[in-house]
């Protein structure tokens, strides 16, 4: 999903009808990405990771369970390519030798401030 405007995306992909003119989501089509590295940053740039860059990850993980949950009727899954900020496919890319931090459980598996927000219902 491009997260610059989730709402749109979700709103025209659920527009689309199938064969029975019902609403339709193919979530397999679908990608999030919430890298909280920008994408050429190098790693020690993030070292001195800013509160900044954590609440927008936050918001992110938010509005797009928010709109899960808006459109569930519409999604069958919603899968994680991993548990943990341990490893990450982001790592080492699109920066070679970068570690990010996109998921929602911490390195020590500890559930990051994201996680809270896409459990609360």
């Amino acid at each position: 999903l491009d997260l610059s405007e989730p709402r749109e995306v979700l709103d025209t992909e659920v527009k689309s009808k199938d064969s029975n003119n019902t609403p339709t989501l193919n979530s397999e089509d679908q990608e999030v990405q919430n890298n909280l590295c920008e994408e050429k940053q190098k790693d020690e740039d993030l070292e001195s990771k800013t509160i900044v860059k954590e609440q927008k990850q936050i918001e992110v993980y938010k509005t797009c369970f928010d709109l899960f949950r808006k459109y569930r009727k519409h999604i069958s899954a919603v899968t994680f390519w991993n548990i943990s900020d341990r490893s990450s496919w982001l790592d080492n890319f699109p920066v070679r030798g970068r570690k990010d931090y996109p998921l929602l459980f911490d390195r020590e598996l500890k559930p990051k401030k994201a996680y809270w927000e896409v459990v609360k219902f």
